[in-house]
């Protein structure tokens, strides 16, 4: 079958599988989403947004330098499109500030 179940999982489950599964839902999903909600109250939507845009970056890095992972041409062109659109993104709102200050 070219598409499998993904409610069955082979496997044992022990105490150990649970507080495992566990742990990532709440410190890899619910807390950092929480983190991301209380930053965009703090810095606006489109600072967290940048900011956001740059974590992937964060993570490629912290696997290579940590865990050993080879960074290969695919990883330096993806990081290559997120700086770029980084920039344009910058670019962009800064032109569209400047409209709303002569507006104002």
């Amino acid at each position: 079958s070219l598409v499998g179940k993904p409610w069955i999982v082979p496997g044992y489950w022990d105490i150990q599988t649970w507080l495992s599964v566990l742990f990532i839902i709440i410190f890899g999903s619910l807390i950092p989403f929480y983190a991301y909600l209380t930053a965009v109250k703090w810095v606006g939507a489109q600072t967290a947004s940048l900011l956001a845009c740059a974590e992937p970056l964060s993570a490629a890095l912290f696997a290579v330098m940590w865990l050993q992972t080879p960074f290969g041409l695919m990883d330096w062109i993806g990081t290559g499109c997120i700086i770029m659109t980084i920039m344009i993104l910058i670019l962009f709102e800064d032109k569209r500030v400047k409209k709303e200050e002569i507006i104002a």
